[in-house]
């Protein structure tokens, strides 16, 4: 597997973005995307205290459907999440009374106030993000002292032996080359560092989930779509989610016959990036 060079970012970052405006392959990231642990949130609030003490407004940026927004709201007075697509805001919570959800870009946060805002985050969507413009915007709404953090989780590994050799042969020795993008998140976001001085970085974080079949499928689906898109080569949709989906069933015969039982335990590694705004 080997990665595209800059050269045709643009182009992938569209054609990713595009993706997540389809009503159905919204629906099904709602309904399989994993969730992040409350370790995630209550690391990256105490980072945010290291530097101010009453949290107040957190803004969530390419929120999908909220799962890690909601997150949130536990430790901050308000939250909003933000995200280009519609048919994915249309997915999200409407009856936390103290978050919002908003459709809107990161290059361009115009509903918020310069230094308003105590922590901007983005979690398994920065890499579709212009960097250079999206991190102009995020310094120029953070308060002087407030936390950018970038977080997410790479490719999957799994209790079983058999199918986390399958996921070497579906994530890595079938692919071709990968979008520049795709890899960041992949490789668990290792070429990510913040702008600011100090900034950490946390990836010994370590969350389980219980999946189905079809659970690995869609998670999968993604992938393929985004290959398919994205190909000069004139890549078929489906070709990579096939092939996934005959190494499941050869190995796996019983939970396939049951696609949505939940017989597969995966183990996903959690990178958070994170810096504080200078105060001065």
């Amino acid at each position: 597997m080997e990665t595209v060079s800059s050269d045709r970012a643009q182009e992938s970052l569209s054609k990713a973005s595009c993706l997540f405006v389809d009503q159905d392959v919204s629906s099904e990231y709602a309904d399989y995307r994993h969730s992040y642990s409350e370790e995630v949130f209550q690391i990256i609030s105490d980072y945010c205290r290291e530097s101010i003490q009453d949290l107040n407004l957190a803004v969530d940026v390419g929120c999908g459907p909220g799962n890690s927004t909601v997150g949130f709201t536990k430790h901050f007075k308000q939250v909003i999440g933000v995200d280009i697509s519609e048919t994915q805001i249309a997915l999200a919570p409407n009856n936390i009374p103290n978050c919002q959800f908003k459709v809107g870009s990161a290059t361009n946060l115009d509903f918020l106030q310069a230094g308003s805002v105590d922590l901007v985050t983005s979690g398994l969507a920065f890499n579709i993000m212009p960097r250079e413009k999206t991190l102009a915007e995020f310094d120029r709404v953070l308060r002087p002292g407030g936390t950018l953090a970038i977080f997410g989780y790479g490719g999957p590994a799994a209790t079983d032996k058999t199918l986390n050799d399958i996921f070497k042969k579906a994530f890595v020795d079938d692919l071709p080359v990968l979008p520049k993008e795709l890899a960041m998140v992949l490789g668990g976001y290792k070429d990510i560092e913040m702008p600011y001085p100090g900034w950490v970085r946390r990836d010994d974080i370590i969350v389980k989930f219980q999946t189905s079949a079809n659970g690995i499928l869609i998670s999968y689906k993604i992938i393929d779509q985004w290959l398919a898109r994205c190909s000069e080569q004139g890549e078929t949709e489906g070709k990579y989610l096939a092939q996934l989906q005959k190494y499941l069933s050869d190995a796996f015969p019983e939970s396939c016959k049951h696609p949505n039982r939940k017989d597969f335990e995966l183990i996903y590694k959690i990178c958070i990036v994170m810096g504080h705004k200078p105060k001065y």
